[in-house]
């Protein structure tokens, strides 16, 4: 953790950690990245908020903003994008579930 309810997300396989960039894409979402050099990066600061049953919102402190699965730009037709939501919460396609 990092802090209260604050955590760094961090994908093991390559070492990087989780961060919303400070640039938009294309106007109400921000692109999501990680990090190479390792070094962790204040716009990499996630908060965990439980929505019960429905699952968890994914928000980042730095840059105020929800994380979420694009549905209007897939990827190809097994992946997505995924994003932070500028102007706030919008929904299911903003909740995540955790698992092991």
């Amino acid at each position: 953790p990092h802090g209260r309810e604050q955590y760094r997300l961090f994908n093991t396989h390559f070492d990087e950690y989780l961060y919303a960039a400070d640039f938009n894409d294309k106007g109400d979402r921000r692109r999501i990245f990680t990090w190479r050099p390792g070094t962790p990066v204040n716009q990499g600061v996630w908060k965990l908020e439980d929505k019960g049953e429905k699952g968890v919102q994914i928000y980042n402190v730095k840059q105020k903003e929800y994380l979420y699965a694009s549905s209007t730009t897939p990827y190809d037709k097994d992946r997505r994008h995924v994003y932070t939501w500028r102007p706030g919460d919008a929904g299911k396609k903003f909740l995540w579930r955790i698992r092991d």
